[in-house]
């Protein structure tokens, strides 16, 4: 008998694109590197459930709202994928079922750090913003950042980051981010000391 919902995983893991070798700016933005470490040693494992989330937001990202969409970009080691960019305008698109009242930490840090390769790669950047897609009530929420640290400050923290995750050993966890609960390596992480 056919199974049309296995046709249809199947498919959208067929869609998803693999990501570059290396070390991302998404490898470096959560609040527990320790994820990070695990999915850049052990690989990603991904849920059903997770690959739908990834397939609508790659689906969100088709949708080309400036001139440059997609660019990649590198500095330090450290790649990124811009979602879009013009004019000194950057822009991150996000899908969401839970619409934050403020920009989190991790997508914060993202933006920074892409600000950062943007820079480095000579695309100056006047102001950069957060698109939230919320796929239960379909409203959008707009998030401009302010940086108030320096380049400088997020270059260091950028690489100091990077150096955490090239290390042999995973480094701590921290079981107060509040993605830990939802973590494909619980099994892993909290077996080993």
């Amino acid at each position: 008998m056919i199974s049309i919902r296995e046709r249809f995983l199947e498919a959208v893991a067929r869609d998803d694109k693999p990501r570059k070798p290396g070390l991302h700016v998404s490898d470096l933005t959560p609040d527990c590197l320790r994820r990070s470490w695990y999915e850049k040693h052990l690989g990603a494992f991904n849920s059903p459930s997770t690959l739908l989330s990834f397939w609508k937001g790659r689906k969100l990202h088709e949708i080309r709202l400036l001139k440059q969409s997609e660019l990649e970009l590198e500095w330090g080691g450290i790649l990124g994928t811009i979602d879009q960019y013009e004019d000194g305008n950057l822009l991150d698109l996000k899908t969401t079922t839970n619409t934050p009242d403020r920009l989190p930490e991790p997508y914060r840090r993202q933006i920074e750090y892409y600000r950062v390769l943007l820079e480095r790669n000579g695309y100056p950047v006047q102001t950069a913003h957060v698109l939230f897609f919320n796929l239960v009530d379909n409203q959008t929420k707009l998030f401009t950042l302010d940086s108030i640290r320096t380049q400088t400050d997020i270059e260091k923290e950028m690489l100091e980051r990077k150096t955490i995750l090239e290390q042999s050993e995973p480094p701590d966890r921290n079981v107060d981010d509040q993605y830990c609960k939802f973590c494909s390596y619980g099994c892993v992480c909290f077996a080993s000391s």
